[in-house]
């Protein structure tokens, strides 16, 4: 589980990596070409305004000025003058018609736009034909005319159509006052307003700030203060003849591009980011996956387990730790192995030397008890002593095998107990409380009769009537335990201190040390023996064997 934790903590690393490292950097570099693709979109729109007002500037200027051309060689065509200063109450009309109508239709054919030239005067004799001449009275002119002089006015009429209008009398003085008009198709000049931006409105405004003309004609005839366009972006220029151009631009129109590019970047940037993440994500996973692989292999190793290896196939760093790890093992394997053997070996040895200790000790004792028979019985007893003493030798010794069932551990345990017998009488008395299902279970031979013998060396007083020995066999959480309990007199607390710390030993020791050491070494710790014991009671051996 800390191994698991800490590829954890490891991934998230390589994620604050890549935040830190690529995320922000890049949110870096998208905001800063969003805002240089933004001054260079604002650019590109102001130079297109500038570039559309200074085109229809210049148009106006070029038409207009084609006007005032034709106006200057009109207002310098002396006999043109002579015609309408000309006093027709006493001539006809028909020479002056004649001059007019070749002179103004020679310059419409040379400017088709031009719909009408004609002529305003306060020269009462002149034709009233409403077509080549109006005439018109001293305050008519003042009122439809205030401020023309020598430059050309333009206006729009109630048809729609524009004029341009200019003073025609030479002199300060004069008997009437001459004014010329060119109209023009109002076609001609929107077709010149026309940008083909959308969001772009033009103006153009007299000296009053009035709307004349526009690309927009609900605005025409407006106040310019009056059009509600003071927050757009405004362009300006003079024309020579027709008043102030204005160009306005909705901020939106700046905006919309703007957006456009900024979606265009952000959709750019996640997809980029997106895809480095699931990069960075997959190889992470990936990574962590090798990580814990090996971390769990080199778990299993730490637990033990040398003879595991760690499967890694890549040629990177990670594959250079796991071969380490498995080299390391191998080593460690080969390392205990021998050891094992070494340690199999010595164990063995100690083996036999403690089982050479049992017999001869045994046998010793068993000779001692049937001397003293001799002495005091007969022959007959004497023999079924050395009888007795045959059939343990026999069942002890069991062909050299170290195990026996525990059914014939209990035949060993009688034979001894009827050599005890026949020393004790009835004086001892071995009793059985056992699970038979356990007697086909495996014992180390010779684990009963030292713990018996033990018990009655020890515990057994002689004026105890009846030493009491109780042997239990049963099962209990996956063992098989063995319970030799007596009545005798029991072990002192020092005493029992001293045996429990000295249980583990085999130096200089016989009985219940050389049965404990002798039951490790062929089960494992976990087996062995415990004592219980009371001063004045008794004692409990516990043996537990694998079940």
């Amino acid at each position: 589980m800390r191994g698991k934790v800490r590829s954890q903590k490891l991934r998230t690393k390589i994620m604050m990596w890549y935040i830190t490292f690529a995320l922000l950097p890049m949110i870096l570099i998208m905001i800063y070409v969003y805002f240089y693709t933004s001054q260079l979109i604002l650019s590109g729109m102001n130079r297109n305004m500038d570039y559309q007002i200074e085109r229809i500037g210049q148009s106006l200027d070029d038409k207009s000025g084609n006007y005032y051309t034709i106006s200057n060689m009109l207002y310098t065509d002396e006999t043109l003058w002579n015609y309408l200063t000309a006093d027709y109450t006493r001539m006809g009309y028909e020479d002056l018609y004649l001059y007019v109508d070749t002179l103004f239709l020679n310059i419409r054919m040379l400017y088709p736009e031009i719909l009408s030239i004609s002529v305003c005067s306060t020269n009462s004799t002149l034709p009233k034909d409403d077509f080549y001449f109006y005439v018109i009275n001293e305050a008519e002119a003042n009122e439809r005319f205030p401020q023309i002089g020598g430059i050309m006015q333009m206006e729009k009429g109630s048809d729609g159509n524009l004029s341009f209008s200019r003073f025609m009398n030479r002199y300060e003085t004069g008997i009437y006052r001459n004014y010329l008009t060119v109209s023009v198709g109002q076609e001609e000049i929107y077709s010149i307003l026309e940008t083909g931006e959308e969001g772009f409105c033009i103006v153009l405004t007299d000296e009053e700030g009035i709307v004349q003309i526009s690309n927009r004609a609900e605005l025409q005839g407006k106040q310019i203060n009056e059009l509600g366009l003071e927050n757009q972006v405004v362009r300006r220029r003079s024309t020579e003849h027709c008043g102030e151009l204005i160009l306005y631009a909705d901020t939106q129109l700046f905006r919309k591009p703007v957006k456009r590019e900024a979606v265009k970047i952000f959709s750019i940037f996640v997809l980029c980011a997106g895809c480095a993440f699931i990069a960075i994500a997959h190889w992470s996973r990936r990574f962590q996956e090798n990580v814990e692989n090996v971390m769990k292999g080199a778990g299993i190793i730490s637990y033990g387990n040398f003879g595991h290896r760690i499967l890694y196939t890549q040629k990177d760093e990670i594959g250079l730790i796991a071969d380490s790890v498995n080299k390391l093992a191998e080593r460690i394997q080969e390392t205990i192995e021998e050891s094992y053997e070494k340690e199999i070996r010595q164990k063995i040895s100690e083996m036999n030397q403690l089982q050479e200790q049992i017999n001869p000790h045994f046998l010793y004792n068993a000779l001692s008890s049937i001397s003293s028979m001799a002495i005091s019985n007969g022959d007959r007893e004497t023999a079924l002593a050395i009888v007795c003493l045959a059939d343990f030798y026999r069942l002890s010794l069991n062909k050299g095998n170290q195990e026996l069932t525990i059914c014939d551990e209990f035949k060993i345990l009688d034979s001894y107990m009827k050599l005890q017998k026949i020393r004790f009488g009835e004086s001892i008395m071995l009793e059985y409380l056992i699970d038979e299902g356990l007697l086909d279970h495996k014992i180390m031979k010779l684990t009963l009769q030292p713990i018996v013998e033990n018990a009655i060396h020890h515990g057994r007083t002689d004026d105890a009537e009846v030493f009491h020995i109780l042997i239990r066999l049963y099962g209990q959480d996956g063992k098989t335990i063995i319970e030799i309990i007596d009545d005798g007199k029991g072990i002192s607390p020092e005493k029992m201190m001293e045996l429990q710390e000295s249980m583990d030993h085999s130096e200089g020791g016989y009985g219940l040390r050389n049965v404990n050491i002798r039951l490790k070494m062929q089960y494992g710790n976990e087996y062995g023996i415990n004592l219980e014991s009371e001063l004045g009671f008794g004692t409990k051996v516990r043996i537990e064997l694998p079940g």
